[in-house]
């Protein structure tokens, strides 16, 4: 996982209310997203192109702003939609990229999953039930709001037994928020063998090769 203080973050938590530090920070620990810590008003590397804040300290963290920094509020319990907001601008994505989601599952015990914008990931996790695996893509539904959802689980159809669970929980999304859904089996070949070499643990690789399996053949 990515850890605050990183040369290279784009992201930057910029706020002294408790909570909503709190919530921002697990956040993007959970999304693996890299971050750096600063108090409102506190001057920001350049290499910071998203700042979140509250709405009250918003002032402070605009009174720096340069053009090409994109300052995002939020409340605590609305950080998800967020830090995908955050995200669009860190990584330089236009408004139209996340018209098309592209989610990775790496089937198993432990399923592995990854949500992907524009060729940026921008959720993983791994799950142990198929309910929590749904959950979270009907989450990453709800914060990017895409017209199109590529759904890819790696090897055959049968997709580790959760092939008819997901065709349904699918076509019921797919109603509710007017999506174009498609469900693809892609090869999953050497995905978890690989993450593993590299030295990934157990839950790391799961969530390696979901990131693989969502990026294979992408082709926007």
């Amino acid at each position: 996982m990515l850890v605050p203080g990183l040369a290279e973050a784009r992201v930057a938590v910029a706020t002294a209310d408790g909570r909503l530090f709190y919530e921002l920070v697990g956040e993007l620990k959970r999304r693996g997203i890299s971050f750096i810590v600063r108090c409102p008003g506190e001057p920001l590397p350049f290499t910071v192109k998203a700042a979140l804040t509250s709405e009250a300290e918003a002032s402070k963290v605009k009174g720096l702003a340069r053009p090409d920094l994109k300052v995002v509020t939020c409340r605590a319990g609305e950080v998800g939609l967020a830090v995908a907001e955050a995200l669009l601008a860190a990584y330089g994505l236009p408004p139209e990229a996340h018209e098309t989601l592209t989610i990775g599952i790496d089937p198993g015990e432990i399923m592995g999953y990854a949500a992907v914008v524009g060729g940026i990931v921008v959720d993983k996790g791994s799950y142990s039930s198929v309910e929590r695996l749904l959950e979270a893509i009907e989450r990453s539904v709800r914060e990017w709001k895409p017209r199109r959802l590529k759904v890819k689980v790696g090897g055959r159809p049968n997709g580790g037994g959760i092939a008819q669970q997901l065709k349904s929980f699918l076509d019921k999304l797919s109603a509710r928020f007017d999506l174009r859904v498609e469900l693809q089996f892609v090869d999953e070949a050497g995905t978890t063998v690989r993450a593993r070499r590299l030295g990934a643990k157990h839950k790391e690789a799961d969530e390696a090769s979901a990131i693989e399996i969502a990026l294979r053949g992408q082709e926007g």
